[in-house]
Order: structure tokens, then C-alpha cells, then sequence
């Protein structure tokens, strides 16, 4: 069962390959009526289903800023809930001029009835993860959720992004900072 009709389906795909096209470009591309094109498009923005933004990659092959990236599993101790987790952690680190610029991405999980913080990092060196990770978020960490908060860390080194949000495969579709207009529009995924 698909949650876009026809029309959605084709306009969300050319935004999925250019998030900047105009209204006017999917009109004409899509041969959908631009009003509609505009009604849609604000409809699936207002309800949360089109989201926009900028990713910068800081990565090798980006600005080279940062060249070690490592996703680290936290596993909390049993009793923390998510509800919990999240009132104590509102304005925290993950908000930070510090958090900013080293977490990534920071995501919410479970495992053997323990919630996980999976927090993805990034430095200058690999080095500086383990200091960024001992010095700043297990402090925050501890202060916000209690002394004894953490029940396991598991770290994994990263080396290459290969697909991000479905549909940008950074090495294979990407090509002036959108996906390249000889991607196929089957190889989109939207519904």
C-alpha cells in the first residue's frame, strides 16, 4: 500500500535528485500542473514527510577537515527508558558548539533490553575520538543519566560512506552535489 499517489511519487522523486529544483522544473519535467506541484509539495513539507538540509562532508573526500570517523554503541544501563533519556539529555551535548562538530549523526536504539545511544564521531585523528568520547560525552553522559549509566561501549571504525538516506550513494550517483541526471528515476526510492 503506498501512503503518495501518482503524482507525489513523481514529484518527490525529482526532489530526491535535486532537493533545490524549482516548482516550476517539476511542473515541466513531470508534466504535473505547477499548482499542484506547489499544493503537493507544501502538503508532504507541512506534514513532515519532505525534510530538507545541507550535509556538509568533512570526510576524506570532502574538506578533509576531519579523517577518522567511528560509530560508537552505548548501551545504558537497565531502568534508563527513552522518555527518560530524552528529558535528561534536552539542551546537552548533542546541542553544543562541541557536540556539533564531532557528532555525526546520534541515533536511539535497544538491544538485550538495554536502550543504545549510537553516536557516529568525527576528528581530525583517530586519537582524538577516544579524548572527544572520555572527556566530553561520558562526563555529559554520566552528569545527565547518573553515575553508573553506562552498561557497554562498542566501537567500530569507519572508512567509507556508501549509501546515505536511501537513495545518495556518494561514490556511484553524486555528481555536482545532487544525484547525477543520468541516475535512472527506478533506482530512486520513494515509496
Amino acid at each position: 500500500m503506498s501512503i503518495f499517489d501518482a503524482q507525489e511519487i513523481v514529484i518527490t522523486k525529482e526532489l530526491v535528485r535535486d532537493p533545490r529544483i524549482s516548482d516550476n522544473k517539476i511542473s515541466k519535467k513531470t508534466k504535473v500542473p505547477l499548482k499542484t506541484v506547489n499544493r503537493k509539495r507544501k502538503k508532504l513539507e507541512e506534514n513532515g514527510i519532505l525534510n530538507y538540509f545541507t550535509y556538509i562532508n568533512h570526510f576524506k573526500k570532502g574538506t578533509k577537515k576531519f579523517t577518522a570517523r567511528q560509530m560508537y554503541t552505548i548501551s545504558l544501563k537497565q531502568g534508563i527508558t527513552r522518555q527518560h533519556f530524552l528529558n535528561s539529555m534536552k539542551a546537552s551535548m548533542f546541542v553544543t558548539k562541541h557536540g556539533m562538530k564531532h557528532i555525526l549523526e546520534s541515533h536511539l536504539g535497544e538491544t538485550d533490553g538495554h536502550l543504545v545511544l549510537i553516536l557516529f564521531l568525527e576528528s581530525r585523528v583517530e586519537s582524538d575520538i577516544l579524548e572527544i568520547f572520555n572527556a566530553d560525552i561520558v562526563p555529559g553522559l554520566k552528569h545527565k543519566l547518573g553515575e553508573n549509566c553506562i552498561n557497554k561501549v562498542k566501537v567500530t571504525t569507519l572508512s567509507q560512506s556508501l549509501r546515505m538516506l536511501h537513495n545518495y550513494l556518494p561514490d556511484t550517483n553524486i555528481e555536482g552535489g545532487k544525484i547525477s541526471p543520468t541516475w535512472p528515476n527506478e533506482k530512486i526510492f520513494v515509496d
